[in-house]
């Protein structure tokens, strides 16, 4: 691999820009305007590595600590099964829980507030899917499934999460089974 310090330095920049926008993601009053600054300075990174790769470190942020229980219980999922997608994604306008912006396929965590604006959601939903995205719609009480080890029993939320892998090249490991 050839040496190129234009990029590396152009990534050294990033890096410092990166930091304090990734802080101000935890901030409830500068989330929103700080997850698209993000988004769009690591953008050209993830689209350059594909569905399948991560193009940024997924932990470059905190998200345990932006992530309410369901989304917390859902991302422990995506992750064990080797998922490629990005959380609080911005998408036209909107934010969708989790996003892999290359398949343009998202997820949506259902939470009891999801039950009283279900007009609202099917809106943005059809917003969201008129721009060539895939929504898939999990509901809280499915995220905090879990899988049972001893019997090799997966959760409701494992078989979603496996379910979008089988359908999308979205998965590190290729599709699951």
């Amino acid at each position: 691999m050839k040496f190129d310090s234009k990029r590396i330095a152009h990534e050294m920049e990033l890096a410092s820009i990166r930091e304090p926008i990734a802080r101000a993601i935890q901030s409830e009053a500068t989330r929103r305007p700080s997850l698209r600054q993000f988004y769009r300075l690591v953008g050209a990174q993830i689209q350059e590595a594909g569905s399948a790769e991560w193009g940024i470190d997924p932990y470059e942020v905190d998200w345990i600590s932006v992530f309410t229980p369901i989304e917390r219980a859902l991302w422990h999922d995506i992750r064990a099964a080797d998922l490629v997608m990005y959380p609080q994604y911005p998408v036209d306008g909107y934010f969708v829980d989790f996003a892999n912006p290359v398949a343009k396929v998202c997820i949506e965590c259902d939470g009891s507030q999801w039950h009283r604006n279900t007009e609202v959601d099917a809106v943005r939903q059809r917003a969201i899917e008129a721009k060539g995205w895939t929504m898939y719609r999990i509901i809280g009480r499915d995220c905090k499934t879990d899988s049972d080890p001893e019997t090799g029993d997966r959760g409701a939320a494992r078989e979603f999460i496996d379910r979008i892998a089988r359908a999308h090249p979205v998965s590190r490991g290729g599709a699951h089974e």
